[in-house]
């Protein structure tokens, strides 16, 4: 299936706002340019944004590559001393943890090691499919199937064939969060 042109706009302008948002904060200026270009954010704020919501939790940041994980890691430590940041230490479904650094206005969610490599290798560890888009800075590209898509704009909670779950076994917690916001179960096609 093909995306309609006011589909195709809405995903322009979603690509738009999350680097309006990213921009905004004066810290990721500084950083080091070969780092970014080793990072992508992918996730759930992709579906906030084509929805064009006000708010949305995070930005979950990954990296290609463990020493531009543990560089960027390093920059957050020490502008989280100067500045609004607060670092702490998560668990979370899909990692055993994720380092946390928050301001007024976002969280930016470092994943553990084990999550470096390709978007492609990543996602196969994200548990719905709504959270499957992902922008990567160097290329200055967001990807999106028409599936994630449709399951962000519709809130269909339809679980990641990659994942290796069915709904009766992804994490509770997170089946939950999604419900509670309004999220409709959909069966995988």
């Amino acid at each position: 299936m093909d995306f309609s042109q006011s589909e195709i706009k809405n995903i322009i302008r979603t690509k738009e706002a999350l680097k309006a948002h990213l921009a905004a904060d004066q810290h990721w200026s500084i950083y080091n340019k070969s780092i970014m270009s080793n990072c992508f954010v992918a996730g759930g704020i992709f579906a906030s944004l084509l929805r064009q919501e006000k708010q949305f939790n995070d930005i979950d940041v990954y990296f290609r590559d463990y020493s531009s994980r543990e560089a960027m890691l390093n920059i957050f430590r020490n502008i989280s001393t100067k500045h609004d940041y607060t670092e702490e230490k998560k668990a979370g479904s899909s990692a055993k943890y994720a380092i946390t650094f928050t301001n007024s206005r976002v969280s930016y969610i470092v994943n553990e090691d084990s999550f470096c490599g390709s978007p492609e290798t990543i996602k196969k560890n994200f548990d719905f499919v709504h959270c499957l888009g992902h922008y990567c800075l160097k290329t200055d590209k967001l990807s999106i199937s028409k599936d994630t898509y449709d399951a962000c704009m519709n809130k269909w909670l339809i679980v990641n064939p990659a994942y290796g779950r069915t709904k009766e076994t992804v994490d509770k917690h997170r089946l939950n969060k999604f419900l509670d916001s309004g999220y409709v179960w959909r069966d995988n096609a």
